[in-house]
């Protein structure tokens, strides 16, 4: 018996059928594969919280510094003397990776080329989170940062250690992240957005939420405003 081949129209209407389902489901794969960048920027910080947790275990309960600079200290790759606080973790995170988040849009240190002559240098530049330094790191004399050590932090739970960031400060400047962050007393606004607006925190979580590192090492993603008003910069008790 002659099989029946498919007419033209019933050949549309099928293609038809295929493209609306492709459309239903464009938006569901879309925001499944931001849920699993947002997971993957989750599991970094809590790599990195265990990093500077066995920081602090090793260097008498002291938290990283900021950054010091001293060029007769090399490191691999030439970070020029820069040693900002993913230079003092790294050792403990194992990893040059937990440093980058999957959902940074600009990619270019993250993916540069290991050879690279500033390879080294903008690891420790532009991290996808920076550090509370006013609380963890205050300024001492010009140029030098003192770190706290646990004992000085009243609730560990409560205290933002490391959140999103962004350095663009100018339009032609890189979306890429910025080791360190401003608290709110010293955010620019929103008028013109750019990093200065948040202090270089920056939302990347979807619902413009912040992903956060606090000192007892759990994570969790606030919003900018739960950012800006919770008592969540310093080691003070309110």
């Amino acid at each position: 018996m002659k099989k029946r081949a498919f007419t033209l129209i019933e050949l549309l209407v099928v293609i038809a059928i295929i493209a609306i389902l492709a459309a239903m489901l464009s938006p569901v794969l879309a925001k499944a594969r931001q849920s699993a960048k947002q997971t993957g920027d989750i599991s970094n910080l809590k790599q990195l919280g265990l990093a500077f947790s066995m920081y602090t275990t090793d260097n008498d309960d002291q938290y990283p510094m900021l950054s010091y600079y001293n060029e007769a200290i090399t490191t691999r790759p030439n970070n020029f003397g820069f040693h900002r606080w993913p230079w003092l973790t790294v050792n403990y995170a194992k990893s040059f990776d937990v440093y980058w988040s999957p959902l940074d849009t600009d990619t270019r240190y993250r993916d540069m080329d290991p050879n690279h002559p500033e390879n080294g240098y903008t690891f420790g530049l532009s991290p996808s989170w920076g550090y509370n330094q006013v609380a963890f790191s205050p300024a001492g004399a010009p140029g030098t940062y003192n770190p706290i050590t646990n004992s000085a932090i009243d609730s560990p739970s409560d205290l933002l250690m490391l959140a999103n960031s962004i350095y663009w400060t100018r339009p032609q400047d890189p979306k890429v992240g910025y080791f360190r962050i401003y608290p709110p007393d010293q955010w620019s606004g929103t008028g013109t957005l750019n990093g200065l607006s948040y202090g270089h925190v920056w939302p990347r979580h979807q619902g413009g939420r912040v992903g956060i590192l606090f000192a007892d090492s759990h994570v969790k993603a606030k919003t900018i405003d739960q950012v800006r008003t919770e008592p969540m910069w310093t080691t003070e008790t309110n």
